[in-house]
């Protein structure tokens, strides 16, 4: 997949992924950690049940804790082959339907807690399953991984030159080829539900694929919000360079921009399927490190006992939506088309905003808002949050949407904010 070698320094993947469990271990203990017993229990009650079986279970158990307001009705199909939850409420000011695309490792249901605020002002608000992920039809198919390698060389001005070597078309036709299959089954989503425009919420690699949606079906959406979105920087790894050697940049508008793994490559190479192999054990580090960040913005302990569980079963399910993600966004967490490469061709108003402490790049994202041209635009940090913004601060997240996708927000050229 990918490879980099490095010439006059070095780094160790090993060592980072030893670096990640023990970062997880130091963490402060949260108010809602589970035992080893029932982390026991829990990795049992996987060993022993379908996952839509329980993924069914928990999610019913989550939403039957939301407390809606008055008028309005939620309902749960299959449509297009992908899950959907559907919030309505003729009272509702905002006709426009919208929905809510979640990110990598989640499902829409883990828009939960901003279900009553957004369901107020929406006439139609909707959440899916990413196609193969939770409870929509899971779908296997072939793609190639995208290979790349890198040489790196460390220079006397402590700056480091590099040269990368990869088979553009090969690479980008995995590319398309995965796009595609997310983009045409919320299209064919779109058209069943009969929905001419919609707004757009979304987060994280759901934010990046929400941003090529509009750039495919420009007239279906109306307004976009990218919440803390994947894929933005230019890098050396963007199929679009027109060189492939340089000094590499901190600049993550530049296309000579690099930065060492993200993630592990015991990670990138076997995901959850290592996880398993440790049993209880890897299930109590995983739920060690989701309950501090689950915990934050909400004192309902019941709920979040409930997300950890599901999302264990979430994540140990056997889909090919990791390695999906792999083949557009590499383990330095950088994308082959980057949104900044593809920023100029966005021509619906948009929302771009993290959390305050957000890990993905925030620079990376006022970047983009700067380059937006002929649109109205916004950009914010949304306080005392991290990256799932939605969950950290759901009062001043939704309280954003509502005001930017709100009917009386009118689109007059350009309007920056």
């Amino acid at each position: 997949m990918w490879s980099i070698q490095s010439r006059g320094f070095s780094t160790s993947t090993v060592a980072l992924g030893k670096t990640l469990v023990e970062k997880v271990r130091a963490q402060p203990p949260s108010r809602n950690d589970m035992s080893l017993k029932e982390c026991t229990q829990l990795f049992w009650e996987w060993l022993t049940n379908s996952p839509t079986k329980m993924l069914k279970h928990y999610e019913e158990a989550i939403l039957a804790d939301v407390k809606l307001p008055e008028g309005v009705t939620m309902t749960k199909s299959k449509v297009a082959g992908l899950h959907q939850i559907k919030l309505t409420n003729q009272r509702a000011k905002i006709s426009t339907p919208t929905l809510l695309v979640h990110g990598h490792g989640a499902t829409g249901m883990f828009f939960h807690r901003d279900f009553p605020d957004l369901s107020a002002n929406f006439k139609e608000l909707y959440t899916v399953d990413h196609p193969d992920c939770g409870l929509s039809d899971l779908k296997k198919f072939k793609v190639r991984m995208p290979k790349a390698k890198v040489t790196l060389k460390k220079l006397d001005n402590d700056k480091r030159e590099f040269t990368i070597e990869q088979d553009v078309e090969k690479n980008r036709e995995s590319v398309v080829k995965v796009e595609n299959f997310y983009l045409d089954a919320f299209e064919k989503w779109r058209q069943e539900n009969r929905l001419d425009r919609l707004n757009i919420v979304a987060h994280s690699f759901g934010a990046y694929l929400s941003f090529k949606y509009c750039l495919k079906y420009p007239h279906r959406v109306n307004k976009l919000v990218l919440c803390s979105p994947a894929g933005v920087e230019r890098s050396i790894f963007s199929l679009n360079n027109k060189q492939n050697h340089g000094i590499v940049s901190q600049d993550p508008s530049s296309p000579s921009y690099l930065r060492f793994a993200y993630l592990p490559w015991l990670i990138t190479t076997f995901g959850f399927n290592l996880a398993k192999i440790f049993g209880p054990f890897a299930v109590q580090i995983l739920t060690k490190y989701l309950s501090l960040r689950y915990s934050r913005g909400s004192d309902n302990d019941n709920q979040i006992k409930l997300l950890l569980r599901y999302t264990v079963h979430l994540w140990y399910q056997n889909n090919q939506s990791f390695r999906n993600l792999l083949v557009i966004i590499n383990n330095q967490i950088l994308s082959l088309d980057p949104i900044l490469d593809n920023i100029k061709q966005l021509k619906v108003p948009t929302y771009i905003m993290y959390g305050q402490y957000d890990w993905m790049n925030s620079q990376a994202g006022y970047a983009a808002f700067e380059e937006l041209e002929g649109v109205e635009a916004k950009y914010k940090i949304i306080p005392q949050a991290g990256h799932n913004v939605f969950l950290d601060n759901s009062e001043v997240f939704d309280s954003e949407v509502i005001h930017f996708l709100s009917d009386e927000t009118t689109i007059n050229g350009e309007n920056r904010i």
